[in-house]
């Protein structure tokens, strides 16, 4: 596409604890995203223009402020 290629990640785990398939899983992301660069690729991802609207009335900053904050 004018985007670039679309890319599916098609695989199995041994486990059925969800835990450590969602585990598992952000590994492999993180190594894929990690090793992109290597082979001249770049990570993209198309705002929906939802995710904008919400970006640009601030709730997303301000709810991370109040989180943040209380952390302190």
């Amino acid at each position: 596409t004018s985007q670039g290629i679309p890319l599916e990640i098609y695989c199995f785990t041994r486990t059925t604890v969800w835990v450590d398939y969602e585990r598992i899983q952000g590994d492999i992301f993180d190594y894929l995203i990690t090793v992109m660069p290597e082979f001249g690729l770049n990570l993209y991802q198309q705002p929906s223009g939802a995710d904008m609207r919400v970006g640009l009335r601030g709730e997303v900053v301000n709810q991370a402020k109040a989180d943040w904050t209380k952390e302190r």
